[in-house]
């Protein structure tokens, strides 16, 4: 949804507002600091626009950077406002503090004309605070506020922190009674499993909340419906998990949630009462890369002594993909810098070195945070896979990227970065003489390519760029890393090193079914499956449909006729999964299920054919053999042992056949009970495997039998 500037104004002051009513809303859409209409007292060369959402809402926000360092105050004020008339006017905004030593002080003040500002909320900061959102009342509403205006204020050595994120800085006037959906707390990606369901709702009303009705629904299904009684008093908020979990398989969902019956009745906004959120499921887990991207310098004194540590520390993990992008300060800067790591460090919103962004969020550089980040990535499963492959020739690379998503996501951006493993001709004021993984050339540029990704279905970028009017040193030292990115959250949902020369293809598709050889008294209701590693195709490069995947499969019965058995197949959209249902009577036979090299993957190369015989229950009114079918010796030369136990009287007829379907023994028994043995001379059989078939009654058991 775009952002936008709301400013309201009342022609008619006396109106008594009972509905909460948006008079200014800021968002920092417009892209200028400061803002339309705004203004900064004092330092306002420490204000900027920032591609981030550090403060918890949509890109873009306010940022107020450390430096130039300064001790005192600096305010990013308001319009002035004609808010007179509103009884219940209120300040709300979200904002993120990344600190970094001693303290210092946040806050919102007001006034009316040109008098001194009055504080009505101030927060000492000693330490991070992660995204939050205040909601503070004027203490002088419904004054005669013609000529209003509020501020955030910072008070102290701005050294003290790294940045401090603005956004949705709103004056509004509090309905009476006003509870709202404020977010979904579900991540936009997930795996498939049981998952929570929760939501945060925030009380925007002068009265408190005592109790409310509060739903959750997916996609038009069931609603889920739950009575709370819970105390949130005015400008506070809850966090609410449902007791019904969320079972979900693979796909792309809409889950909405919606509150009413406020106190018992209808509050008096109820449009903000439901939200609404797309959340994606991913249909397979593969191990993650963990992406470092360091922005550092080589007039950087801190940046020199972080180096030295973790540079040791990278050598010692293999498993990583690593991007540094040198900047022009402090001082004269990095020689190396590029304005493509420029792009880089103001879509961080990084104003101070060293720093690191780790799978796309940003960490002050120690090595306490590496180390936790890197656990914390390494155990967190990815998306999708990424391989590539490339070439350099003539200061010229080449190379080709494939990804294989397990989940369907629009819009995210692949990256493509050359690195040299080693520069030397960068050196600086640091104190540091060699300066690893260095950022030379984003391909096609910072921005990276914006691409559609959908489950099962194998995406391929071919690249090439001429390094002719980079830093590189020695093209022989270059290493190719890729990563892909979705910007609204700016996490990286996987990364991976390209192979410099011709990768080979992925092994051949391999498949497992849901009935494995030699399997006995299969039920007659099975629906069979053939499950495959990766994605498969017809050998022409066709799609695989419901319509013509019958064509690939091969379902016959053997024993004791061989006939070609009639089923109808299925396949699903990630190609991946064959779903047999038989319309053939399978009872009694034993039967045979292939495929041959007719399909392949995405690389061209055919399946592993395969083949499996089993065998089907027979259908009996009742059970009469009380102990399995049992063949001993097993394998056998000469004579074998076949033994059943019987719990009533029955026929029974056994019989042995060879590979080829042709009987090769028989034995019929009438009316016979309890425990029985039959021997079997097999020194006329030729070698190979038999099938063994025990029918008692309407009851059929098989058993295989070698012969030596």
């Amino acid at each position: 949804m775009m952002k936008k500037l709301l400013l309201l104004m009342t022609c008619i002051l006396s109106i008594n507002f009972a509905y909460s009513q948006d008079i200014l809303n800021e968002d920092f859409s417009g892209g200028v600091m400061p803002p339309e209409g705004w203004s900064i007292d004092a330092h306002s060369v420490n204000w900027d626009i920032s591609s981030s959402n550090k403060a918890g809402c949509d890109a873009p926000e306010a940022m107020m950077k450390y430096a130039p360092a300064f001790n005192g105050t600096s305010r990013l004020i308001s319009p002035v406002i004609d808010a007179s008339g509103y009884e219940n006017l209120s300040i709300k905004l979200n904002y993120f503090v990344d600190h970094y030593n001693n303290s210092y002080k946040i806050g919102i003040a007001v006034r009316n004309g040109e008098g001194a500002w009055n504080k009505i909320w101030e927060q000492n900061i000693n330490n991070d605070v992660p995204a939050t959102q205040k909601i503070i009342s004027v203490d002088n509403a419904g004054e005669d506020n013609t000529a209003f205006q509020y501020c955030f204020f910072f008070e102290g050595n701005s050294y003290n922190f790294d940045n401090i994120y603005l956004d949705n800085f709103t004056l509004f006037n509090a309905a009476n009674l006003d509870l709202a959906v404020n977010k979904i707390e579900m991540p936009l990606f997930e795996f498939s499993g049981t998952h929570d369901v929760k939501t945060t709702l925030v009380n925007l009303g002068v009265e408190a909340v005592n109790n409310f009705e509060i739903n959750w629904q997916v996609d038009n299904g069931v609603v889920h419906t739950e009575q709370v009684t819970q105390s949130i008093p005015s400008f506070g908020s809850y966090l609410h998990t449902f007791a019904d979990t969320w079972e979900v398989t693979s796909g792309l969902y809409e889950i909405k949630i919606w509150i009413s019956a406020v106190n018992g009745g209808n509050d008096d906004l109820e449009e903000n009462n439901e939200k609404t959120k797309t959340v994606s499921i991913a249909s397979q887990s593969v191990q993650r890369m963990p992406l470092f991207e360091e922005f550092t310098s080589s007039t950087c004194g801190p940046c020199a002594s972080f180096n030295s540590q973790f540079e040791p520390w990278c050598q010692q993990h293999d498993d990583i993909a690593i991007i540094k992008y040198q900047m022009n300060w402090p001082g004269s800067g990095d020689i190396y810098y590029t304005e493509e790591g420029g792009t880089r460090r103001y879509y961080y919103g990084v104003s101070g070195v060293p720093a690191f962004s780790g799978d796309g969020n940003l960490y002050s550089a120690s090595m306490g945070n590496v180390n936790s980040f890197y656990n914390s990535s390494i155990a967190h499963g990815a998306m999708m896979e990424i391989e590539g492959s490339h070439e350099i020739n003539n200061k010229v690379v080449s190379g080709s990227v494939t990804i294989n998503p397990f989940v369907s996501v629009e819009g995210v951006t692949l990256h493509v970065v050359v690195v040299e493993k080693e520069t030397t001709g960068n050196v600086g004021s640091n104190g540091e003489t060699v300066f690893k993984q260095v950022m030379m050339k984003m391909i096609p540029n910072a921005e990276g390519t914006t691409i559609n990704i959908e489950d099962g279905t194998p995406f391929v970028f071919d690249y090439e760029q001429d390094l002719s009017n980079t830093h590189v040193e020695e093209y022989d030292d270059l290493e190719v890393v890729l990563f892909v990115q979705y910007n609204p959250t700016k996490e990286i949902m996987q990364s991976a090193i390209s192979t410099e020369g011709d990768v080979p293809p992925p092994p051949a598709p391999t498949a497992t079914t849901n009935v494995n050889e030699g399997d006995m008294d299969v039920p007659l209701n099975t629906e069979f499956t053939i499950t495959f590693d990766q994605p498969i195709r017809a050998l022409d490069n066709s799609e695989l449909t419901n319509e013509n995947i019958d064509d690939h499969i091969i379902f016959t019965g053997t024993y004791p006729v061989k006939e070609d058995i009639v089923f109808d197949a299925t396949i699903n959209s990630a190609k991946t999964v064959i779903t047999i249902v038989p319309e053939t009577d399978l009872y009694g036979l034993f039967c045979t299920l292939a495929m041959e090299a007719t399909v392949e993957n995405q690389f061209d190369t055919p399946i592993v054919p395969f083949s499996i015989e089993f065998g089907m229950v027979g259908i009996a009114t009742s059970d009469v053999l009380v102990a399995p079918l049992q063949v001993y010796p097993n394998p056998v030369k000469g004579h074998t042992n076949v033994t059943f136990e019987l719990k009533e009287r029955t026929d029974v007829t056994l019989e042995l056949y060879s590979v080829n379907g042709q009987l090769s023994y028989q034995q019929k028994m009438n009316q016979v009970v309890g425990k029985q043995s039959v021997v079997v001379n097999t020194s006329d059989f030729e070698k190979g495997v038999y099938t063994c078939k025990l029918q008692a009654g309407n009851q059929i058991k098989y058993v295989k039998l070698v012969v030596m």
